[in-house]
């Protein structure tokens, strides 16, 4: 998201540190690949959807825009999208979620998988040395694998 919207419109206020060297690295077929990538992944008949950060609740989820399922991690008092590091007092998107359909999503690391009634929340931290979690369907189990290091952070 960072790197379309840098490429969109050239505000270098939306990278991180490491984006330029990304952004330099990335060739047509990356850009058209990344244009095309859906927000969402839904599988209707298992009233399951995949998704980066997660959603507003009592919104269609379906309606949001990338602003919102690219970030959000916990609601203030308000009602709005926020990331936890901004307010840590704030609860979490999917404490208040309460489905359909089921949303499995990433973007909030956590040291164990983050299970709810309609969410799971499986970014267990790989990159900080924590674990790689996938969620299996139709079987709707967990698997996980030990990162080797930490990678950042």
């Amino acid at each position: 998201m960072r790197l379309l919207t840098f490429r969109r419109t050239g505000d270098r206020s939306v990278l991180k540190e490491t984006d330029e060297i990304t952004f330099a690295q990335l060739r047509p077929d990356d850009w058209t690949f990344l244009e095309k990538m859906p927000l969402t992944h839904e599988i209707e008949e298992l009233q399951t959807v995949f998704v980066h950060g997660g959603f507003l609740p009592n919104e269609l989820w379906s309606k949001q825009p990338a602003s919102v399922v690219t970030r959000i991690q916990v609601i203030d008092e308000q009602g709005r999208p926020r990331k936890r590091a901004d307010c840590p007092e704030c609860p979490p998107w999917a404490d208040l979620w309460s489905g359909p359909p089921f949303v499995v999503y990433g973007h909030t690391p956590r040291p164990e998988i983050y299970k709810l009634k309609w969410s799971a929340g499986i970014d267990t931290a790989c990159v900080m040395g924590g674990y790689l979690t996938a969620y299996i369907l139709p079987e709707k189990r967990f698997v996980q694998v030990k990162a080797r290091r930490r990678y950042y952070g």
